[in-house]
């Protein structure tokens, strides 16, 4: 995954995040032009945890 710096403080940022915040943030898709991006790696994060689960 090629990431930007922002993007990837972001990543690190979420890593800390409880699962129903990145489950509120991966929805959110608001003004903004990073919103989609951000949603999309709160996903990413989410998605990553519950793999590690099975």
């Amino acid at each position: 995954m090629n990431l930007s710096p922002q993007e990837q403080q972001w990543l690190k940022e979420y890593e800390s995040r409880s699962d129903v915040e990145l489950a509120l943030l991966s929805v959110y898709t608001g003004i903004g032009i990073d919103s989609r991006n951000r949603a999309a790696l709160a996903n990413y994060v989410l998605e990553r945890r519950n793999a590690e689960i099975r």
